[in-house]
């Protein structure tokens, strides 16, 4: 039976030491996101699609004095969706296997009690929390989600619908994310203990 264990151990170790090895994953840094903050006052470096008639106003906030003390910028995106959603997206540079962190800064204005509102989070066109549907009203807040990416380039999309009143939205950032040094001092363990276990076998002779 502990041969067995040694044995999975081993095959965990070598399965974690190849993702490694191929995605890069002690590198830990940021990646590009092209106009994170909206710095240029505008959206440049976004796509934006879904919602953008008559029913949909979005633009970019610069004034950095109506800010809260909370907020994260001096620049940030709000939408105010009405009917169906708007959504802003844009393609990151990544390494297939490679896990990557992406947070950014959200705050709703109205409570859902004033009217329907949706705020998705989409990684390669999957929805990842946190998503928010008919949420109450809440100041600046950081979120964060991890995902791997399948490619060479992956989209992050943001969708916002607010029927009362207005998303508020701001620096994005991303960064790729190490493989946890515990996976290893876990297998070093077993493997000493495999060791050990050998090493008291031989004594009882």
């Amino acid at each position: 039976m502990f041969k067995k264990l040694i044995i999975c151990a081993m095959v965990v170790m070598s399965f974690f030491a190849m993702k490694a090895a191929t995605a890069n994953a002690y590198y830990l840094g940021p990646i590009p996101v092209a106009n994170g903050s909206f710095a240029t006052g505008d959206f440049t470096g976004w796509t934006i699609s879904g919602n953008t008639g008559a029913t949909s106003w979005y633009f970019v906030n610069n004034d950095g004095l109506s800010l809260s003390p909370a907020a994260p910028s001096a620049t940030y995106a709000q939408f105010g969706s009405t009917g169906f959603p708007t959504f802003i997206s844009q393609n990151l540079s990544t390494t297939p296997g490679q896990l990557y962190s992406v947070s950014f800064w959200v705050a709703n204005d109205a409570p859902a009690s004033m009217g329907f509102n949706q705020f998705l989070v989409l990684w390669n066109g999957t929805i990842e929390a946190p998503s928010i549907e008919n949420g109450n009203a809440f100041d600046w807040t950081r979120y964060t989600y991890t995902a791997m990416a399948t490619g060479t380039s992956t989209p992050i999309s943001f969708s916002f619908q607010n029927e009362a009143s207005v998303f508020d939205f701001t620096k994005v950032t991303a960064a790729a994310v190490p493989l946890p040094a515990a996976l290893w001092f876990f297998g070093s363990g077993l493997i000493g203990l495999a060791g050990l276990r050998k090493r008291m076998q031989t004594s009882k002779r």
